[in-house]
């Protein structure tokens, strides 16, 4: 298997079939692939026209481009701003007109209602986080930004927040982060052109770099762990797109052990279920 890491992107390659990792903030570059039962390594590091290693990039599959798309991430404390694109055997990298700036700590979702991947946050180059909405149509980045008071974050920017897109809905799900130096638990929504922040009856503590996945078997967001500013945490909630429900399991043998999973997270449409691979502080699994 890929090994013990973490701060690596894990998404679902619907055009395949399969489960892409990459990365990790290890250093490494190496592309594994998972198919329900066995890991495998597609690409291994220091391949040509390999993405170079990076931890905490952004990933996600693009349902009307038929790829994968990933953003960003960090290496040696460099953030990158860099475009790659995979086709379930090789990586290319992007070359758009305009992009968003270098960062990591951001999140990518594909807006099914809009046909285009969603990106929104991140760290910047100097240290402080951002609250800027940028699109990918496949070919180009594209500003979509509203006013920063009508953002998740508002004037400090967000970092280490989770998105998802809920199909049951239609509509973009952003959960928590961590912005002006502390860890918020806000829920917001995004319809393809504006924010709106929601006001569940009940909410998950406040965390940064959970994991969370759109689980379409029971046509609810899943969330897992984080951390919440002093402890990893392991409790599981469930979004029905009003309120927000804890469904840790009783026993804690039926759950993952405390973890960050910030991008470690992802649906496994073949199979019907959410796989999390790995994370902060413990052993692979």
């Amino acid at each position: 298997n890929p090994g013990g890491r973490f701060d690596h992107a894990i998404a679902y390659d619907a055009a395949h079939g399969q489960v892409v990792l990459f990365g990790g903030l290890e250093g490494t570059n190496d592309t594994w692939l998972w198919n329900g039962t066995t890991w495998t390594q597609a690409i291994p590091p220091n391949t040509p026209n390999n993405p170079g290693p990076r931890g905490n990039a952004a990933m996600v599959y693009d349902a009307a481009h038929g790829q994968v798309v990933m953003f960003g991430g960090l290496v040696n404390g460099t953030r990158l701003g860099d475009t790659w694109l995979w086709n379930g055997t090789t990586w290319t990298q992007a070359n758009p007109a305009s992009s968003p700036s270098p960062r990591d700590g951001t999140a990518l979702v594909y807006d099914a209602a809009h046909s285009q991947v969603v990106l929104y946050g991140g760290i910047l180059q100097s240290g402080f986080a951002n609250s800027e909405t940028w699109v990918w149509d496949g070919t180009n980045w594209i500003s979509v930004s509203p006013p920063a008071a009508n953002s998740p974050g508002g004037a400090n920017g967000l970092f280490g927040h989770s998105m998802v897109y809920d199909a049951a809905h239609s509509q973009v799900v952003l959960f928590g982060g961590s912005s002006n130096g502390s860890d918020e638990n806000w829920t917001w929504v995004w319809n393809g052109s504006a924010w709106a922040l929601q006001s569940p009856a009940n909410s998950p503590p406040p965390r940064d770099s959970q994991g969370m996945a759109y689980n379409a078997a029971t046509g609810q967001t899943v969330m897992f762990g984080g951390y919440n500013g002093s402890s990893y945490v392991a409790d599981t909630w469930a979004w029905d797109g009003t309120n927000w429900t804890n469904v840790t399991p009783a026993n804690p043998a039926n759950s993952p052990s405390a973890r960050a999973v910030p991008s470690e997270m992802t649906y496994d449409a073949a199979l019907g279920q959410v796989v999390l691979y790995d994370g902060t502080g413990q052993q692979a699994d």
